[in-house]
């Protein structure tokens, strides 16, 4: 029979989105709950995307840490590895420190019966990685969102909108929006989805749509394995997915 431990490794191997900005790991929707003031989540992760034009990328491994500094404020920190791996082979493969990136959650509106919680989570990219090599994007961006969650028994939505500042010739300023909606089954397994839509982000793109399916399995209040899986309905990726491993104290 096939250990717990290696079929992890397994998943981590072959199904390994690379995500932009912070999201609510596994989707790249967030929402607005920040990390309990101070305490921490670390998700060590990996993600994978396939693009029949830019062909296949990794973040192996992506390390995002989330700590409560303040009620209702979190710092987050992520910091990853990169593997392109260009669609013909004849072009050479780059694997190494990709960018960073560094934001703050702040929850200024608690939910209540009728109103929703609401928080803003603006994070700036920092250009670590080599531009020249696909590692990085070679300058820094800044993503300023607004989330908002609403909580009704075993169901939970959150969603919003986010503006990315996006500099460099021939590009141009995008937005990001998403909802998604998770449902737990017991208090281990948490089912979800997401639709989420992106502008064009060059003069030539013409923007995309796209989906993720996604679990959550709380192994104990400390432990947690989540996974997302999906693709582009209308743009270049052609399949995304995320695993990780999320420790919580």
């Amino acid at each position: 029979m096939v250990s717990r431990a290696k079929l992890i490794l397994f998943l981590l191997i072959f199904f390994l989105p690379l995500r932009c900005a912070f999201a609510g790991p596994p989707f790249e929707t967030d929402d607005p709950e920040p990390t309990d003031y101070k305490h921490w989540e670390i998700y060590a992760s990996s993600g994978y995307e396939y693009s029949g034009i830019n062909g296949k990328s990794y973040s192996l491994p992506e390390l995002e840490a989330d700590y409560g500094l303040l009620p209702n404020v979190q710092l987050s920190v992520n910091i990853l590895n990169e593997l392109n791996l260009p669609p013909s082979h004849l072009q050479e493969a780059h694997y190494g420190y990709g960018d960073s990136e560094i934001g703050m959650k702040y929850r200024f509106i608690q939910e209540t019966g009728i109103i929703p919680e609401v928080a803003i989570f603006p994070s700036v990219l920092i250009p670590t990685g080599n531009n020249n090599e696909g590692l990085g994007s070679g300058r820094s961006d800044t993503f300023l969102p607004v989330w908002v969650e609403k909580n009704v028994g075993s169901w939970r939505a959150y969603g919003g909108a986010g503006y990315w500042f996006n500099p460099g010739i021939g590009n141009k300023n995008w937005v990001f929006s998403g909802l998604a909606i998770e449902h737990d089954l017991d208090k281990h397994i948490t089912l979800g989805g997401e639709f989420f839509h992106r502008t064009a982000d060059t003069y030539d793109d013409k923007g995309s749509s796209g989906f993720n399916l996604g679990f959550t399995y709380n192994i104990n209040k400390r432990y947690h394995i989540l996974f997302s899986a999906g693709r582009d309905l209308d743009g270049p990726r052609k399949f995304t997915s995320y695993l990780a491993f999320e420790i919580s104290f």
